[in-house]
């Protein structure tokens, strides 16, 4: 059995990691479910890994499956002033599932880690983590879906509790949860403000969009493209790399490149949205402007046309 058990030496925390019957590195990058528990034992590990039928659904899947092991008193989900940073431990921790040991990476004389080391590690994706909790552990999983859902796939809490201060500072960003036997504050929350769906058909959100006067969404493309093509006005707020919202600041370079359009209103933070949502309706009457094509402008196509051909493109105008 891959089992391993690695100690973070500068959290003063630990965890045991499960590896598939793979090869380490290959051109795929791996998946990676987290499993939070009360009490972390290799015990408790391995008879999750064979009761839960984890150790099937790692080697069939390719899973890095992780077990961090809590502090005395299980998890903080509660988010106790007094207790440990659970959520900050939990990032931590998934920056720390490509290898068995803590230690630093061997590197050349230039600084770069070596090929040997490299291929010695593991590969997994930084946007596809999966959370599985149970008992106080299913609490923590809640708190985290709810506080910090930046590159969570889903979470699945069996038998969780989501705490005030956990729904205080809530992200509010969509992903599924699936809740088992959890209490009812956990499972009967919806938002209080505005009117809410858990899921739209593409016909429903088309349908939606067209009857909006405003849109407000991250800054991503499609969002973005949709709304000059039917010509409504929208307010973006970027989702940032520096705060985990997304793995690098793709969004933050739209905004950048974009952001003096027609009937694009920015807001580059949470503090600058109440400024530029007033600034938006206020210009509701002819923000939005002239639709723009489905398809691709004319002298683009053309342009990418004798390119492949192998043709000189034509000179700037």
């Amino acid at each position: 059995m891959s089992l391993f058990y690695k100690t973070l030496t500068k959290l003063q925390r630990s965890l045991y990691l499960y590896f598939p019957g793979e090869e380490n590195r290959t051109p795929f990058k791996r998946c990676s479910l987290t499993v939070l528990m009360d009490d972390v034992t290799q015990e408790s590990v391995e008879a999750a890994l064979r009761d839960l039928h984890l150790q099937e659904l790692a080697d069939q899947q390719e899973l890095i499956l992780s077990f961090p092991v809590p502090v005395q008193g299980g998890w903080n989900a509660s988010l106790d002033p007094a207790g440990p940073d659970d959520v900050m431990v939990f990032r931590a921790m998934q920056d720390a599932l490509a290898k068995v040991d803590d230690a630093p990476l061997p590197v050349n004389a230039i600084g770069i880690p070596t090929l040997e080391a490299m291929l010695s590690t593991w590969h997994p994706m930084n946007d596809t983590k999966y959370v599985l909790g149970i008992g106080s552990g299913a609490d923590m999983a809640l708190t985290l879906a709810a506080t910090s859902p930046d590159n969570l796939a889903a979470v699945v809490a069996v038998q969780g509790t989501l705490y005030p201060l956990a729904l205080e500072q809530a992200a509010y960003a969509p992903m599924p949860v699936w809740l088992c036997g959890c209490d009812q504050g956990a499972a009967a929350y919806t938002p209080g403000n505005f009117k809410w769906v858990g899921r739209l058909t593409p016909q429903e959100y088309g349908d939606r969009i067209s009857r909006a006067d405003l849109i407000i969404s991250h800054a991503g493309m499609g969002s973005i493209i949709t709304a000059l093509q039917l010509g409504k006005p929208i307010v973006v707020l970027p989702r940032r790399g520096h705060l985990r919202e997304t793995r690098n600041d793709h969004q933050y370079a739209t905004v950048q490149r974009l952001g003096n359009r027609p009937g694009i209103f920015v807001a580059e933070d949470e503090t600058r949205l109440p400024v530029v949502l007033d600034q938006a309706v206020s210009g509701l009457a002819g923000a939005g402007g002239i639709g723009i094509s489905r398809v691709a402008e004319p002298r683009l196509t053309m342009a990418i046309g004798r390119f492949l051909a192998g043709k000189p493109l034509p000179e700037k105008s």
